[in-house]
């Protein structure tokens, strides 16, 4: 596979990775005006200063996928944790995530007090209303 590899990075033609950089550099133009503009008129442009929000959005940790919600030290501890509950974006598992269990949990939803893990649900095997 490197051969191919190799063969393909020097075949006639190509250009060497610094040379791109340089010419991706040289391409580059540096913002330096700035202008105040309407909400309206921004789509397109570039923001000037950051721009920091005084409180978190979304207010709770949440899952970036759907799987399973879980303390780590429980998974380290069994092969199996037994399912509790789910947590769907908008309706949260109120309860702290009892030792030995976890969560189903959907993408957006509020990780429950506890769990500091989210297995993917291609990750694991569900066998009668336990998570592997």
């Amino acid at each position: 596979m490197l051969s191919i590899m190799n063969d393909c990075c020097t075949s006639k033609g190509l250009i060497t990775l610094e040379t791109a950089r340089n010419q991706l550099f040289a391409a580059i133009k540096p913002v330096s005006d700035t202008e105040m503009v309407s909400l309206e008129a921004c789509l397109g442009r570039v923001v000037a200063h950051p721009v920091v929000l005084p409180v978190n959005v979304p207010p709770h940790d949440n899952s970036a996928m759907d799987g399973y919600a879980l303390a780590l030290s429980d998974l380290k501890q069994h092969d199996t944790l037994s399912l509790t509950g789910q947590s769907l974006a908008g309706h949260p598992f109120s309860d702290p995530l009892p030792t030995g269990h976890c969560v189903r949990i959907t993408t957006g939803a509020t990780i429950p007090q506890r769990a500091d893990t989210v297995i993917m649900q291609e990750h694991t095997e569900i066998t009668s209303h336990e998570c592997r």
